[in-house]
């Protein structure tokens, strides 16, 4: 199954390195859809590091793709909502921890 991940990003070379970031392998294409979308959320994240928080380490992969699902990425709209849906997550996983 090919990655059905949006048409600006899927210039080998730069998807190449893209999924390289993550570590994102050929077997994880099968998965489809919701694992590319939840890379393509990871990897915008990695570009605005400005936006990372150290709570994210405490997000789990289910949650990663709840924020993702849905997101429209290619709009910055659609990408905030995700990245503050995946915060806000972090946030309330390390308060129920301390």
């Amino acid at each position: 199954m090919f990655c059905q991940c949006p048409t600006r990003f899927h210039d080998g070379s730069v998807m190449a390195r893209r999924k390289a970031k993550v570590g994102m392998t050929e077997s994880h294409l099968s998965a489809g859809r919701g694992l590319c979308q939840v890379t393509l959320l990871k990897l915008q994240l990695r570009e605005l590091p400005d936006r990372e928080i150290p709570e994210l380490q405490f997000v789990t992969e289910k949650e990663w793709a709840n924020a993702a699902w849905d997101a429209d990425l290619e709009t910055e709209d659609g990408i905030r909502g995700a990245l503050s849906q995946v915060r806000d997550d972090a946030e309330e996983t390390f308060l129920n921890l301390t």
